[in-house]
């Protein structure tokens, strides 16, 4: 069974990068993607995925905004990703809730 997958990210390029990545093997079904967050919200909450790859810097709501207001009977895992990789900005976001934090640029596999 593919892990349902939303994509959040204002970078459309890197949106459409991970979503090629991801469906490439078939272990991955994208549900959905965003641009801003407050369209991440949304999606989220109307797709329920299983995994949302959630950035930080976003239009509208930051990352963060959107994972404090993830308010779901079945909340999916997160990773989250950005450009800042200060360690006070990774622990924010695993203390509400991420499960796993990765800087830009990261590799694919």
């Amino acid at each position: 069974m593919a892990i349902r997958t939303f994509i959040a990210d204002d970078n459309t390029q890197l949106v459409e990068m991970l979503r090629d990545v991801l469906t490439q093997n078939g272990q991955f079904d994208v549900v959905g993607c965003a641009h801003d967050g407050l369209q991440a919200l949304s999606g989220v909450q109307q797709c329920a995925p299983d995994l949302l790859l959630l950035d930080i810097i976003m239009p509208h709501l930051d990352g963060m905004t959107v994972l404090e207001r993830l308010d779901m009977p079945r909340r999916p895992k997160v990773a989250m990703f950005s450009a800042l990789g200060q360690d006070r900005v990774t622990l924010q976001a695993l203390e509400l809730g991420a499960d796993a934090y990765f800087v830009k640029p990261f590799d694919f596999d």
